[in-house]
C-alpha cells in the first residue's frame, strides 16, 4: 500500500484564492497526486526549493482562508523559509480544510507548525482542532504551548483512505487555525527496532534488591542501570569498588551520568568546563579512566579477555539548558568533552568498552541550542534526550509533541542512535488534580511512540519520586493502579509501564553472555 506523509506550514492574514482559482488549482493537484509518489506543498506560499533539494508547490488544495508572510526565522527545523508563509482562517463557516487527491491506502500525516504571530504567543492564546479523514486526531492543539514561540512543531497521525481523497481540517476554538506546509511522501513500513531497557532505581547501585525487585515485577531484565556521580574523591572511591560491581553483577551495564561538579554545585565554578578543557583536571581524569580500564579488564585483570565488562558514559548532560554549570559556552564543552574522551582512546577503551552518550535537554532553554554543543561523531557514540511529561512545562503534553521536534533535529545532526536516558510523566495533569489514569495513558502513548521511532534504541525511565508533586515512578512510587509484594515491601505500580515493557522488541540483558549484551546491541545498531 502507498504511504504518504504530510508537512503544514502555517500563519494568520492575507488573501487567497478566488472560487474559480481554488477549482483549477484543486483540478491540478489532483491531477499531481496521481501522477507522483511525492507532493510537497508550501501552504500560504509560493514555489519554494528546500535545503534537500525536494521542491514545493505554491499554496493548493485548500477551501477558504488567508495568507500571510512574516520575516522571523523559526528554529528547529533546516528550512525556516518555509515557515515565512501559512494560511489561517478566520471564519468558522466554511472551516478550513484542505483536499488531496491519492491512491486507495494507508497514510501517515505530518503536520508542521510554529507560533509566529505575537497576539497568540501565550498559553491559551491560540486553539484549534485537526480532524483528518473526518476524525479528530488533534484535540484542543495550542502551538505555543506546545513548542513556544518561534518554534516548530510536528504532529502526525496515521489514516486509511478508501475513497481516493484524503482531507484535513481545522476548527476554531480561540484565535484562527493556521498551517505551513504540507508533503506526502512514500514511507516505509517501520519495523519496530530493537529497544534496551534501563532505568534509574537501585540508589546507584547501592540497593539492588530494588532493582531485583523491579524486574522480577516486569518479567524482563534492565540492559542498564542509570547512576550519578561527579568529579569528586569521595564519589570515585564508591563508584569503582562497590557501585560498578553491584550493577554489573546483578546482569546490568551501568550507565554513567557523570556531572563535571566538584563534589556539588556550591563548590563547582561557573567556568568547569573551560578549567576541564585547558587541563586542570588532568590528574583526576586519568585516575578515573586508569580505575575505569581496571574495572572494565574483569576478574583476569586483562583486557581483551572474554570477561571484560562494559559500561556507557553520560557526560556532561543536559548542556542546552541553563542550571548547569558546563552551560553556556559552546566552545568550552567541545573541548572538556574532546578532551575527557581522548584520556580512554589513549587507554584502549574503544566503542566496544565504552559508548559515550551525549544528552541534551529536549528543548533549548538559554542562548545556544543543543546543536551547537555538539562534540562530533568521532567523539559521540549516542544522542538522545532528557524529557518529562508535566504540567509544570506549560502544558500536559503527548510523548509525540514533546519529542517530536526534537527527533527531527537529531536526524539532521547524525545518524547515531538514540538513548531517552530519563522520561517520565506526573499524575498531575493540572494544578489540584491528580489522575493515575492519566498518567498510564502517556505511558502507554510513551512506548507506542518509541515503537514509530526506529533510531530510539534505548530508553530509561526515571523511576524515582522527588519532592512533592513530582512523583515520576512507575515501580516502588507514591501512586499507582496496582501493587507488587516482594523482598517483605510492597510496591506500588503502573500496569502500563509493565504492559510496555513486555513489547518483544523491549530488550534487557543475557544472563548467558558474559558480557550481558553483543556489541550491536551495546552501541545501539
Amino acid at each position: 500500500m502507498n504511504t504518504y506523509v504530510f508537512r503544514a506550514f502555517e500563519r494568520v492574514r492575507t488573501f487567497g484564492f478566488t472560487g474559480l482559482a481554488i477549482l483549477v488549482a484543486a483540478g491540478f493537484f489532483a491531477a499531481q497526486a496521481n501522477a507522483a509518489t511525492t507532493i510537497r506543498v508550501n501552504a500560504g506560499g509560493g514555489y519554494y526549493t528546500d535545503s534537500h533539494g525536494s521542491a514545493w508547490l505554491a499554496d493548493t488544495g485548500y477551501n477558504s482562508g488567508s495568507s500571510t508572510s512574516v520575516s522571523t526565522t523559526v528554529g528547529g527545523t533546516a528550512d525556516p523559509a518555509l515557515f515565512k508563509d501559512d494560511r489561517f482562517s478566520s471564519t468558522a463557516i466554511p472551516e478550513l480544510q484542505y483536499t488531496f487527491a491519492v491512491p486507495n491506502g494507508t497514510y501517515q500525516v505530518n503536520l508542521y507548525f510554529a507560533e509566529t504571530w505575537s497576539g497568540a504567543m501565550k498559553v491559551g492564546g491560540r486553539i484549534f482542532n485537526v480532524a483528518v479523514q473526518g476524525t479528530t486526531a488533534f484535540s484542543n492543539l495550542d502551538i505555543y504551548a506546545a513548542a513556544g514561540a518561534n518554534r516548530a512543531l510536528v504532529k502526525s497521525a496515521n489514516v486509511s483512505v478508501a475513497n481516493g481523497s484524503l482531507t484535513i481540517r481545522f476548527t476554531r476554538i480561540v484565535q484562527n487555525p493556521k498551517i505551513n506546509a504540507i508533503e506526502i511522501l512514500p514511507a516505509v513500513p517501520v519495523v519496530p527496532s530493537s529497544v534496551l531497557l534501563a532505568s534509574y532505581y537501585g540508589n546507584q547501585g547501592f540497593n539492588m534488591q530494588q532493582v531485583r525487585d523491579m524486574e522480577s515485577w516486569q518479567g524482563k531484565k534492565h540492559a542498564a542501570v542509570l547512576l550519578f556521580t561527579s568529579f569528586c574523591s569521595k564519589d570515585i572511591a564508591n563508584l569503582f569498588p562497590v557501585e560498578l560491581p553491584a550493577i554489573w553483577s546483578n546482569k546490568n551495564v551501568p550507565l554513567i551520568t557523570w556531572e563535571p561538579y566538584i563534589c556539588a554545585p556550591a563548590t563547582t565554578p561557573a567556568n568547569i568546563a573551560s578549567q576541564i578543557a585547558s587541563g586542570q583536571y588532568d590528574a583526576y581524569i586519568a585516575s578515573w579512566a586508569d580505575q575505569m580500564k581496571t574495572w572494565i579488564a574483569g576478574p583476569d585483570g586483562v583486557l581483551g579477555s572474554s570477561d571484560d565488562r562494559r559500561a556507557y558514559i553520560r557526560l556532561a548532560h543536559e548542556m542546552n539548558g541553563t542550571w548547569y554549570p558546563w552551560s553556556g559556552n559552546p566552545a568550552a564543552y567541545i573541548a572538556m568533552w574532546r578532551r575527557i574522551h581522548s584520556a580512554f582512546d589513549t587507554r584502549g577503551l574503544g566503542p566496544s568498552y565504552i559508548q559515550w552518550a551525549w544528552i541534551p535537554n529536549v528543548g533549548d532553554v538559554g542562548s545556544y541550542t543543543l546543536e551547537q554543543y555538539y562534540p562530533g561523531d568521532a567523539y559521540v557514540d549516542w544522542v538522545g534526550a532528557d524529557g518529562y511529561n508535566s504540567y509544570t512545562i506549560g502544558v500536559w503534553k503527548s510523548p509525540t509533541d514533546r519529542f517530536s521536534a526534537l527527533m527531527t533535529r537529531l536526524k539532521t545532526l547524525t545518524a547515531r542512535p538514540v538513548m531517552i536516558a530519563e522520561w517520565g510523566a506526573l499524575t498531575t495533569t493540572s494544578p489540584g488534580v491528580i489522575s493515575v489514569p492519566t498518567k498510564s495513558s502517556w505511558i502507554t502513548q510513551f512506548f507506542a511512540y518509541v515503537t514509530t521511532q526506529p533510531s530510539i534504541r534505548m530508553v530509561s525511565s526515571f523511576n524515582h519520586d522527588s519532592t512533592a508533586p513530582h512523583d515520576w515512578g512507575v515501580f516502588g512510587g507514591s501512586l499507582g493502579d496496582g501493587t507488587f509484594s516482594a523482598s517483605g515491601i510492597t510496591y506500588k505500580t503502573y500496569s502500563a509501564y509493565k504492559s510496555g515493557v513486555q513489547k518483544s522488541n523491549i530488550i534487557g540483558t543475557t544472563a548467558t553472555n558474559l558480557r550481558l549484551l553483543t556489541d550491536a546491541q551495546f552501541q545501539g545498531k
